[in-house]
Formats: C-alpha cells, structure tokens, sequence
C-alpha cells in the first residue's frame, strides 16, 4: 500500500505516529507493517473522508493484506463460514437471474452488492486481524485517535447542526464529482455527510453520520471505538477515546446501538469486576425483583411502555422499518429456499426503503432464503462463541466479545453486511480477539 506508506507526516499526524509506535506488540504474531498500514489508515480518517477516499483505500488496504504472504490460507473456521453466507447469496442471485430476462451486465451489478460482498469484505477484516495480530497497543492508540476525531467533528457538527437550522450538511468530495450524484455509493462513500435533521420526539434535531455511510453504521463504530479506548493504557488518551466514542453514539441517535452498548457495557463490567461483588450484585437484583413481586409492581406494563417510548422516538422511521419487515417475511415465505437474490422494489413512493433492507435477519430470508440463513447464523454463532471463549482467558479480547455481542443484536434492525469496509477496524480488533490463546497477551501488563 504505497499510498498509506507514502502519506505525508503533518505536525499533528507525526506525533500521534510516534506516540503509537513506542509501544511494542501486544502479540508474538503481530505483523508490524499490518500495524503500521492500519494505523496509518486511521490517523489519515478526515483527509481520506474529505478526498473520497476512504472506503476506496479501506478495500485497496484489506485485500493487500489478504493477498499479501498468501495470508488468506490461514484464516480458519470462523472466516470461512462468513465466506460461506456470501457464496450461497450469490448462488441466489445466479439461480433468481436465470429466472429472469435482465442482461448479464444486471448480474455483473447484482453479484456486485453489498448484499453478497459484505459477507467476503466481513470475513476477510476477520481473518486479517486474527492473522496479523491486529487486536495491539498500535491499533488501539490509532482508535483512540479516531475517538479524538468523532469526538471533535461530533460536536462542531451538532453546534453547526442547532444553529443553522440546516435540514443536511453534505460536501461532495472530489472524487465524487466524477459520478452522477444519483448513484447510492456515490452518496454513502464518496460524499462527506456531516449531519442530517431528523424529527425526534416532535423536534428536529441534527442526527450525526460523519466519517460512515449512514447513522447507524457510526453508531456501530462508536461502540466499538469506546470498547477498544477501554484497553489503552494511557489515561489520557482512554479518556479520549471514550469520550469520542460516546459523542459518536449519542450523536448518531441510533435506538438499536444505544440498547447494544448497554447490553454489552453491562456484559463487559460484569466480566470486569471481581467475583465476591458478582455474588453481590446477583443478591441485589435478586432482592429487587422479589421486592417487585410483593409488591405487586406492573413490571410487564413497565417494559412494553418503555418499549413503546422507544418506538415513539421516531414514530414514522419505526412504522416504515415494521412494514418493510411485513413484505420482506412474506416474500421469504412465498421463496422459503433460495430468496429472490437481491433487495425488491421500494415499498411506496412515500417510502424509499427497499424490501430486504433495513435487517440482516429478514433481508438475507428475503435475499437468500434458507440456503443463506443458517450459515449466517452458523457464522455469527461461531463467531460469538470463539471470542467469548477467548474472552475467558485475559482482558485483551474483551472488546472483541463485545464488538461481537453489538454485531448480533444490530442484525434484526440493520444490514451488517454493509459494515464490514465502512468500519474496518472494528473487524479487525474483533479477528485480533481470535489469534491463539497462547498469544493473548494483557494491553495494560504488557505496556508497563
């Protein structure tokens, strides 16, 4: 990657390589030039948003070092069935074209989509960081770095946001004034989108998207930026990076990542603190919920009214996503085995949203039937499993179980397989967590 080797040191970006590269690898299998290229990838985030450039040199970036010293050859089980969901789409798409009188340029475009691609650019990220060690010091400084960015893109953009009034603020890069301006990758990955309002609880309030394709794709990253800032050893640069990962998480509004990065912040602090105040903290929720019982306390009501709070947050997103859900369950029961192949036609005019979008669970039904389903959900079993395994053995791959627990619970409201490329460091500090337990190594002991 000559472009990421070659890239100029400003003051700024020159001191935060130095400062990342006084620490050694965490792992004995950790390649410094996969460090390195990384690392670098991240510190240059705003200039390679600004340029275009970003998603375009995140794929450029993945498949060198998929390519490079054969290192696909040692990626494992846990990649090779993300592999296999992508496969099997694509069998879907080629069986559904058959079928169908659109020119072999259609399916060219179709076997193109994220909808088949995801699943190989997911697999790959894994294998990457799980090969090359990827879960280090090095790269969590860089996402610390990330954090700094978020945190003050973040809130110059919310400032800017509720002053001006602005319904959007886009900025096409240069990059993207080569394309027609109708073309979705030109708006997702080649336009710099700093915000969009939205109504919120009867107000419009400025929904932050930054350096990722949509608001919950940053949501997702934010989660993951906090997560890995937990395993830096420097207090200044954890706080940073939490606080990044925080503005990025509440700026992008999303409903699904806020109840995530609760389930897995409390996940995470369970797996943290000692095991007499486990005792203890069972014993407290244990004599809470029977205090509710005596009580008689409407628990159920309490749950579906917060349930229903929620929903009511965006009220109009919530019933476009349930009637996308409704088409996309039917259309799986009318092609159970192999799906139509490819997302359907948006749901109204009113409506741009397309059947089988919006969810991994009901879109890869819709897409790619039974024959995509269960290997995806054999992938992100297997996947959940392996880190969580790893997990027990030290602190390091803690933020990998948790980057896994978000991936789960985002799938019913959102396409993960649009994830992989926007957000590749998550994926690759989540393949980090997966390298031999004999290598897994503490952060904090091994920078002292």
């Amino acid at each position: 990657m000559k472009i990421l080797a070659s890239l100029p040191d400003s003051a700024f970006a020159g001191s935060c390589i130095t400062v990342i590269q006084q620490y050694p690898s965490s792992e004995p299998n950790a390649d410094p030039f996969a460090e390195r290229m990384l690392s670098t990838y991240l510190l240059y985030t705003p200039a390679l948003w600004a340029l275009g450039l970003l998603t375009p040199l995140g794929a450029c970036l993945l498949l060198t070092l998929v390519c490079r010293n054969a290192c696909w050859k040692k990626f494992g089980l846990v990649v090779w069935v993300w592999w296999l969901v992508g496969v099997m789409q694509a069998v879907s798409v080629m069986v559904n074209w058959v079928d169908t009188d659109l020119p072999i340029g259609e399916l060219l475009y179709k076997m193109v989509g994220a909808h088949v691609t995801g699943w190989f650019f997911i697999g790959a990220a894994i294998g990457v960081g799980k090969t090359y060690g990827l879960a280090s010091p090095r790269v969590a400084r860089a996402v610390c770095v990330l954090g700094l960015y978020l945190l003050a893109f973040g809130l110059v953009s919310m400032i800017i946001g509720m002053v001006s009034g602005m319904d959007r603020l886009d900025v096409p890069s240069p990059l993207a004034l080569l394309f027609p301006g109708n073309l979705s990758f030109v708006k997702n990955s080649l336009t710099m989108r700093f915000f969009v309002s939205e109504e919120t609880f009867n107000s419009t309030i400025p929904r932050l998207i930054l350096f990722y394709p949509w608001s919950v794709c940053l949501g997702f990253a934010a989660i993951a930026v906090f997560m890995i800032a937990l395993e830096e050893p420097e207090p200044s640069w954890r706080l940073i990076g939490l606080s990044g990962g925080l503005i990025g998480l509440i700026g992008s509004m999303s409903r699904a990542s806020i109840v995530a990065f609760l389930v897995v912040g409390t996940v995470y602090g369970w797996q943290r603190i000692q095991k007499t105040y486990r005792w203890a903290g069972i014993a407290l929720v244990s004599s809470a919920c029977t205090l509710l019982l005596v009580m008689d306390a409407p628990v159920l009501d309490i749950i579906l009214g917060t349930a229903t709070s929620v929903t009511e947050v965006r009220e109009g997103s919530s019933e476009a996503r349930q009637l996308g859900y409704e088409e996309s369950w039917s259309g799986f029961l009318q092609s159970p085995v192999l799906g139509y192949g490819w997302p359907g036609d948006p749901l109204s005019e009113t409506i741009p949203m397309f059947v089988g979008s919006h969810s991994t669970v009901y879109g890869v039904l819709y897409t790619g039937g039974l024959i995509t389903f269960l290997p995806f959900c054999f992938a992100m079993l297997t996947t959940v499993f392996a880190v969580t395994l790893r997990a027990l053995t030290g602190q390091q791959s803690l933020a990998a179980q948790s980057i896994a627990f978000t991936l789960m619970i985002l799938c019913y409201g959102e396409g993960i397989y649009s994830f992989a490329l926007p957000t590749l460091f998550a994926f690759c500090w989540l393949g980090g967590g997966l390298s031999s337990i004999d290598n897994l190594t503490n952060v904090s002991q091994h920078a002292k």
